[in-house]
């Protein structure tokens, strides 16, 4: 289940970049209590 997703991130070869991507759960969300799971992947652009 993919809760939020963040593209503004745009390294450029070689560099990183710093991205925050803020999840607003509320009080009892469905996931409470569940491992966190965090996936990065590149699009493989090459860019």
């Amino acid at each position: 289940m993919e809760l939020v997703e963040g593209h503004s991130a745009t390294p450029t070869g070689g560099t990183f970049v710093i991205d925050t991507v803020v999840y607003h759960s509320g009080a009892n969300p469905p996931q409470l209590g569940q491992p966190l799971q965090i996936f990065i992947k590149s699009t493989g652009l090459g860019n």
